[in-house]
């Protein structure tokens, strides 16, 4: 039994961060090393094993202290608890005093130390290595062969309590600093004082030397080092203590490669308990950092512009939890969130879920759509964060907040009560943190949005542009140090009730060149697919509205593999369950899938499988960036959805054929916002013009097929983070490509608007393509980009029939058809009165080199060139040489002889020659 009690009072030690080699039962205060130093004697214990069997222990690092006991309160009798409160009392004094006496001891060491210790010199190899001068009047010494730095430990009053000692270089271990045995560290501290002596100013405290020197020279202000993490809290508080009114900034080390970021929790906790503000040093190339480590890569102005960031911010708060409710802490029983009735002293506690973090309250620009920045751990222990808007906690089904929960891993009981108390926690519980949301993807204020991850501008910290991209240095949205307390920079995350994220990222950006990018390689159409994905996120910037492309083949051309090549730049390049969508939707259910790609590109496969009144609706629905105004059951406006996207779209048939297929007609507008380009590149390899070595197109399709449900996702991060590096001079060069690069896709001068609309879209790619080329993203030649858009636009032009305007082509057409159709029943003959002519539009009368139609006025408007406007029509059928005009500026003429019925009426006068005139 004795032995049973033992290995549980261990497990209960090791939980709490204590480590001995032999736990002792004998009632004595023993000491031992702790989690963060194994072989120190920072931790201490008493265990009693006779009744009632109990525990004591304490950390001297981090200050806590504990106590166990094998039976519960509710169980033990009056005797025994008083015995158990006596034995933790007598416990605590013997380790005070212990402790005491070694602290006395130590600190009288300290100063015989200190006081032969020389003044420090600023060539010491740890100064040099982290780029420091001596500060604070530190000071070294000769110890075992090695000349080390000793930095004094203050207390509160300014007692000299220990020293840390670095030495110039690491040990084998991996060490450069230790304390002086036994002295006291908990609360003191190092002081840097502000370089004009003010001490009112703004008061930093950082973990380290090193980086409060840094601090110190990038700001001028009075700065504390606390030595550690562990004992940034201590070091706070007595800042506080001494300083009511001081402003106090917490300056986080970035510990960001873990699953915990112990660095900025306790920078964050310590804020929050004395109402200080918080200072986070960014991640470096997605490593962990400090801001001496910001100060030695980037400069000390991007140390002091995260100082200013933070000084124009609100202090922390300590977050509120709804009344009744606590939280279980991860290695405690059944961690997570627990409800007691607080009007009930007797109540039980009910378990309400697994452990949830609230990261910030959500809102938008204008203060509407609040919600909650959650975030939790399912079973595999894979983070999930998720928006979470309040209006879902109030409507009619609240459970749906619960299933996306649990459809995320979230543990969540089974109980009605439990659930309801969920739904209460979170609609109840208060943050000062904030967060901006935002219900489409893509850029907002300067910032990238995808559903888990926001990429900033960092052009003003950075120089590094040009670089290979490392796939690092992406500041994830659920980062607690991406959260505002109010401040103007605040995280902005995607707050959308979908849990879908089509952005997903797999394998790696190297190997997705070595197959994806160098297959397209002299192939036209998988390049300009790849730089049309890439060059959504160049709309915005260049002020372009959206559009896109439908690749037109018969089936087995090898026209689905653009889209999947394309898919892979944003997500997994897959029909099913991948980034690549179906034509098959509504226009309305189009609008939602157009805003959750805003900004990105739009993949939909098979233009066929859509009714015609959807393709007819979505051309200019999808390009005008607007969803359709609707509104709320009171009548007032609902919010429109927006977006800005590139299409890219298969198919078997054209946009302009799939619409008159089911009798709509097809409207120039739309045939340049999606415009078909024929996928067959035509040298007699289908989509393909160079094989890259492989047997056949199918091979090479099924290659890339393959590859692109492998790697994918990382190009157009990679691409996103380069703009954002050096965001001023990309969009310089942005705004000169566009400007000056137009003849390369399209030198006729004379080509209509329409052309050129659609060579400026091409143009845009191209400028994407030849970008990611440059900042090897794309494993292409300069010039590769820009030459497979100007192919690309030849296709399509050939397709459409030449440089002019699709309207002029249209009226043509369309008049060319009617008089086809209804020449000889529909215009009664001048020459022969009698004959019958049913539904007459006009007249007609043979001339000795053709025949010239009479059109009716009214006729001409509401038939002949119906859905056209008829003065435009009337101008471009003059311009043609088929209308003859009357004199001086009338467009109509009066007929040579006189028309039954209506005698010499003014006419649209047409005239179509013999056999070498042509209609159109």
């Amino acid at each position: 039994m004795t032995s049973d009690i033992l290995v549980t009072f261990t497990e209960k030690l090791n939980a709490a961060g204590l480590l001995a080699e032999h736990i002792e039962g004998d009632g004595k205060l023993h000491r031992c090393g702790t989690a963060d130093k194994q072989r120190g004697k920072a931790g201490a214990y008493v265990i009693h094993l006779d009744a009632p069997a109990c525990a004591w222990w304490m950390n001297w690092r981090t200050g806590e202290e504990g106590t166990f006991q094998e039976k519960p309160n509710k169980d033990l009798t009056s005797a025994e608890r008083k015995a158990l409160q006596e034995r933790i009392a007598a416990a605590r004094k013997a380790a005070e005093a212990e402790q005491a006496r070694r602290h006395a001891t130590a600190a009288k060491q300290a100063r015989i130390i200190w006081e032969q210790a020389e003044p420090a010199t600023k060539d010491h190899p740890y100064l040099q290595r982290k780029h420091v001068p001596a500060l604070g009047g530190i000071r070294q010494r000769e110890w075992r062969g090695a000349v080390e730095l000793v930095l004094p430990v203050w207390d509160a009053s300014g007692k000299l309590t220990s020293l840390q000692f670095i030495l110039p270089e690491k040990t084998a271990d991996g060490l450069d600093k230790r304390f002086l045995k036994g002295g006291k560290t908990a609360g003191g501290y190092f002081h840097i004082p502000a370089k004009n002596g003010d001490k009112s100013g703004p008061l930093l405290i950082a973990e380290g030397y090193a980086t409060a020197v840094s601090l110190h020279l990038a700001t001028g202000h009075a700065c504390l080092a606390a030595f550690n993490a562990g004992n940034l809290e201590a070091v706070a508080r007595m800042a506080r203590g001494k300083y009511p009114d001081r402003e106090i900034i917490l300056c986080s080390d970035n510990d960001c490669e873990g699953d915990r970021n112990p660095g900025v929790e306790a920078a964050t906790k310590a804020a929050q308990v004395i109402g200080g503000k918080l200072a986070i040093c960014p991640a470096l190339n997605g490593a962990k950092a400090d801001f001496n480590d910001l100060h030695t890569a980037r400069s000390l102005e991007a140390v002091r512009m995260e100082v200013e960031k933070a000084l124009a911010g609100s202090p922390l708060d300590d977050e509120k939890l709804p009344l009744g409710f606590s939280i279980q802490k991860e290695g405690e029983q059944r961690p997570g969130i627990w409800f007691a009735d607080p009007d009930d002293e007797d109540a039980k506690k009910i378990w309400v879920g697994s452990p949830l973090e609230v990261l910030a309250a959500t809102r938008t620009d204008i203060g509407t759509g609040w919600g909650l920045l959650l975030s939790w751990k399912d079973g595999d222990g894979v983070r999930h964060t998720w928006a979470m808007s309040k209006a879902l906690l109030v409507g009619r089904d609240s459970s749906s907040v619960i299933c996306r929960l649990a459809d995320e891993g979230y543990s969540v009981p089974s109980s009605a009560k439990a659930k309801g108390l969920l739904c209460r926690f979170l609609n109840e519980y208060k943050t000062k943190r904030r967060a901006r949301c935002v219900d489409r993807t893509g850029w907002h204020h300067g910032c990238y949005v995808f559903p888990d991850t926001t990429i900033e501008n960092v052009s003003d910290m950075s120089d590094i542009s040009g670089k290979p991209y490392s796939g690092k240095d992406l500041r994830a949205s659920y980062n607690k140090s991406d959260m505002s307390d109010g401040s103007k920079a605040e995280r902005i995350v995607l707050q959308v009730q979908t849990p879908h994220n089509p952005f997903l990222v797999s394998g790696s950006l190297a190997a997705w060149q070595d197959t994806i990018g160098t297959w397209a390689r002299g192939n036209s159409r998988i390049m300009l697919s790849l730089s049309a994905s890439l060059a959504a996120t160049l709309l915005e910037p260049v002020g372009m509205e959206s559009g896109g492309i439908n690749w037109i083949a018969q089936s087995s051309t090898g026209k689905t593999t653009t889209l999947l090549a394309a898919a892979s730049i944003w997500g997994s390049g897959s029909i099913t369950g991948g980034y690549i969508l179906n034509w098959r939707a509504t226009a309305n259910g189009l609008e939602g899938l157009a805003a959750l790609h805003s900004d990105a590109a739009l993949c939909l496969d098979e233009i066929g499988q859509a009714p015609g009144r959807t393709i007819n609706e979505a051309a200019y629905l999808l390009a005008n960036g607007l969803g359709k105004a609707r509104a709320l059951s009171d009548g007032s406006a609902k919010a429109i959805k927006s977006w800005r996207t590139l299409v890219l779209s298969t198919g078997e048939v054209s946009l302009a054929d799939r619409i008159k297929e089911e009798g709509f007609r097809v409207q120039a507008g739309q045939t340049v916002r999606l415009i078909d380009i024929p996928a067959d590149a035509g040298v007699g390899l289908g989509l393909f013009e160079d094989l890259h070595g492989f047997a056949s197109p199918r091979e090479l399709s099924d290659a890339i097929r393959k590859a692109a449900a492998t790697h994918y996702g990382h190009p157009s991060r990679a691409f996103i983070k380069k703009i954002q590096e050096n965001r001023a001079d990309f969009e310089q060069a942005l705004a000169r490509f566009m400007s000056d690069g137009l003849s390369a896709i399209c030198d006729d001068q004379d080509a209509s608007g329409q052309v050129q609309r659609v060579a400026k879209r091409l143009l845009l790619c191209a400028v994407a393509g030849e970008m990611a080329t440059e900042w090897g993203i794309f494993p292409w030649t300069q010039g590769g980009a820009l030459d497979a858009a100007q192919r690309c636009f030849q296709a399509w032009l050939s397709l459409r029939g030449g440089m002019g305007s699709a309207e002029d082509s249209a009226i043509l057409s369309d008049v060319c058809r009617f008089l086809e159709a209804n020449g000889a029943s529909r215009f009664q003959d001048v020459q022969n009165p009698s004959a019958i002519c049913v539904g007459r539009v006009g007249f007609r009368r043979t001339v000795s080199n053709g025949t010239e139609y009479y059109v009716l006025p009214e006729s001409f408007k509401s038939e002949v060139c119906s859905g056209h406007n008829p003065n435009h029509a009337a101008k471009v059928l003059k311009e043609h040489g088929l209308l003859l005009p009357g004199d001086g500026r009338n467009i109509m003429r009066k007929p040579p002889v006189a028309l039954p019925d209506f005698g010499r009426k003014r006419c649209y006068v047409l005239f179509v020659g013999g056999e070498d005139h042509e209609l159109s």
